[in-house]
């Protein structure tokens, strides 16, 4: 499968999963931070946010994050997907876990 892939903690708002070819999610994700995006395209580059709230009346989030072009940083941010895709057991087309597993498998290597 080619495209884009979203992996959610929880369910994503609709106008997100319309941005995705597939989106994929799980809800045992505690070890996942909140507010965290990041956006790898195996090498050539990857992008990590974190999204903060600033201490105000009106809390709005901002991101905070790094772009890279190293291939060493973009590897540690693969490894660390391939670690946690291990939470994500949901995908919106209707796949069983074990073609979830292999789909994440293929797009991660």
């Amino acid at each position: 499968m080619s495209g884009s892939i979203a992996l959610a903690a929880g369910r994503m708002p609709n106008h997100l999963v319309e941005a995705f070819d597939l989106v994929i999610s799980g809800h045992d994700v505690a070890s996942i931070p909140t507010g965290l995006e990041i956006l790898l395209v195996p090498g050539l580059m990857a992008a990590i946010c974190v999204h903060l709230p600033v201490d105000a009346v009106r809390a709005f989030p901002v991101p905070v994050g790094l772009l890279t072009f190293d291939d060493l940083v973009g590897e540690g941010i693969y490894s660390l997907l391939q670690e946690c895709s291990r939470y994500f057991t949901t995908a919106n087309n209707g796949m069983d876990l074990p073609e979830l597993r292999r789909l994440l498998k293929r797009a991660l290597d």
